[in-house]
């Protein structure tokens, strides 16, 4: 039995070593610590022991390390960096491997011109040595007392062995979750300090597969000493003062948009559209100056500032304008948790503001949104700064519906009227409520429309756009020799904006995709002296995730196309974190996105390739 055991434990000694050399490098070690310090101060400590295999690996991967700090209130000490080279020779760095720079996100940009970047360039690089790493930041008690964050172990080269520590001060709370592991923690209870140490053997790889979620693979820890998310974010706003403040500026420039424009909708747009493009935008982590961000007026000064201090500035400027608003904040759904108070955990922001007789919508500060910006961050949670809540706004069904009644002439054209319906996702609101013709667009640029018929409708709404028009798609059809093609329409922002094909053959981690509904109906009435050189097509797919119908037949002198796809929403547990106390509101919610199992992948992969082939897309004439 013994020999057994020796012998299992070899192989998998083996098969883990073969692993580690089909990478460039592997982590021997990645250790990473959270300490916070009775006296409020924090620590962080990171340490590392990178194998290198290939000239690759120091060439363009891990030749240089970079840390980066705030010396305003933060310390960094390297206790170690050196290399063992591979016949055992050991090198320290020396002196001129530490380089301090300005990191590149806080150039141009004066309340970040204090942060500093070191560049650590290890020496003595070669196939088969180890670089050795070990550095502590020290930050003093400042305006943000806490311990939080979230931590995912996951890199370009696989891991052999990871730990992750959490200590605090005995008598401080600790909340903290673990996901995508079972691992539990070795648990040091002290009358001072109490710690918390995760242990990982063999994290693989980055796979970087397309359309998957963030913090959904590899071991991600979210952790905080505040007791919730709205104990968080009470402190944060108040510590930054984000309330009305008197802009004379920002008023007297939204005044001036007052006057040429003709809605709400148009000021809600020029507004943005000037924070958008007149104020430089960079993309700094909140927490290099500890959540401490600039005021409306220094942005507005300095004319720069990050996603959410440009947030800031056009809520005032909303303000300014009596338009209603308020900030909201997204979070990733995989780590979104009401009881865990992370504020690094904010990822994008944006102002929900009120358009007459269309609902709310939210408006981006860094870029113009086509549509509501909850719909570009589909597997985000939306929380409010005024109301600590999370924001439920009316679930709004993603479909598009197209129809046409066509006849195919004795030319290359075919005309006739089409009608078609987008709603959700697919509905681009934003856009289509300051141009409405674009909308149309749309669809596909090609399309010839008789913008004189009285029987065009066109009605934009927030829930669901309506249009009704005539169409002549002269030159649409092209001709081979004696054969006619005529490639039929789709929506260009819907399930084909996804570019999904190619797709790989499998997949080993879940795949996210939109939920929704398409759905495309043609009549293509044929001249007697036409002739449909297709053959009948009856593709039918239900699986749980959702399912798929093509059909193409000739029937009373027609051709008939009716192509349906829908992808179901999946469904997940919502927390309204409340103002007061721990309490919770859990709802189920269903969400714009599915998600795919590897499992179900080949039925969802082959759904693609059918949905997108000639024989459900391209029609085929033949005339004598």
């Amino acid at each position: 039995m013994r020999i057994y055991l020796l012998a299992f434990a070899l192989l998998i000694s083996v098969s883990a070593c073969v692993t580690a050399q089909e990478h460039d490098a592997v982590f021997k070690l990645l250790k990473k610590e959270y300490q916070m310090n009775p006296d409020g101060s924090l620590e962080y400590t990171y340490t590392k022991e990178l194998k290198l295999h290939t000239k690759h690996a120091f060439n363009r991967m891990y030749g240089e390390s970079f840390v980066v700090y705030n010396p305003d209130y933060q310390k960094l000490v390297i206790e170690y960096a050196y290399t063992i080279m591979a016949d055992g020779k050991k090198v320290e760095a020396p002196k001129n491997a530490f380089n301090e720079v300005l990191p590149h996100e806080a150039a141009s940009y004066p309340a970040y011109n204090g942060m500093r970047e070191m560049v650590i360039t290890h020496t003595a690089l070669e196939p088969g040595c180890t670089i050795f790493l070990k550095y502590k930041i020290i930050s003093k008690p400042k305006h943000i007392s806490a311990l939080m964050g979230t931590e995912t172990f996951e890199e370009e080269v696989p891991i052999e062995k990871a730990e992750m520590v959490l200590s605090v001060p005995a008598r401080r709370g600790l909340q903290f979750e673990l996901l995508n592991s079972k691992n539990e923690p070795t648990k040091e209870l002290g009358n001072t300090m109490r710690s918390y140490t995760w242990t990982f053997d063999n994290i693989k790889a980055n796979t970087h597969e397309a359309y998957t979620t963030p913090y959904s693979t590899a071991p991600t820890f979210i952790f905080s000493t505040y007791a919730d998310m709205s104990s968080a974010l009470q402190q944060w706003v108040n510590i930054n003062q984000i309330k009305k403040a008197d802009m004379p500026k920002v008023a007297s420039k939204v005044d001036e948009f007052r006057k040429s424009t003709f809605s709400g909708l148009d000021l809600i747009k020029k507004t943005q559209q000037y924070v958008v493009n007149d104020i430089d935008t960079k993309y700094v982590p909140l927490a290099w100056h500890q959540y401490i961000s600039q005021t409306a007026k220094e942005v507005w000064h300095n004319n720069v500032g990050n996603e959410f201090e440009k947030t800031r500035l056009l809520w005032q400027a909303y303000q300014a304008a009596g338009i209603p608003a308020e900030i909201v904040a997204f979070v990733p759904q995989t780590i979104w948790d009401s009881k865990i108070g992370d504020l690094s955990a904010l990822s994008h922001f944006g102002v929900k503001v009120p358009v007459k007789g269309k609902g709310d919508m939210v408006m981006s500060a860094t870029h113009v949104n086509n549509k509501s910006l909850q719909w570009e961050f589909p597997t985000y949670a939306m929380v409010s700064l005024q109301t600590f809540k999370t924001v439920i706004l009316p679930q709004q069904r993603t479909k598009f519906r197209l129809a046409a009644d066509l006849t195919l002439d004795f030319g290359q054209s075919l005309t006739g009227y089409f009608e078609w319906q987008s709603a959700g996702a697919y509905n681009r609101d934003l856009a289509w409520l300051a141009k409405p013709k674009s909308a149309i667009k749309a669809i596909t640029p090609t399309w010839a429309l008789d913008t004189t018929s009285k029987e065009n409708r066109f009605d934009v709404q927030v829930p669901l756009t309506r249009a009704s028009y005539k169409a002549n798609f002269d030159g649409e059809v092209r001709k081979e020799a004696d054969l006619y093609f005529w490639d039929m329409p789709r929506y260009k922002h819907g399930l084909a904006a996804q570019h999904y094909l190619p797709l790989v053959s499998e997949r080993t981690e879940k795949m996210m995709i939109p939920a929704m509904e398409e759905v495309y109906e043609y009549a293509i009435l044929l001249p007697k002296s036409a002739e449909w050189m297709g053959k009948p097509v009856k593709i039918d797919k239900v699986t749980d995730f959702g399912e798929m119908h093509i059909h193409i037949r000739f029937e009373d002198g027609k051709v008939r196309v009716s192509k349906r796809i829908q992808i179901k929403p999946q469904k997940t547990a919502i927390e309204k974190a409340l103002t007061k106390g721990m309490r919770n509101e859990t709802k189920r919610n269903p969400l714009s996105y599915r998600s795919i199992t590897p499992e179900e992948y080949p039925v969802f992969r082959q759904m693609m390739i059918d949905w997108f082939s000639d024989k459900a897309n391209t029609l085929v004439f033949k005339r004598p």
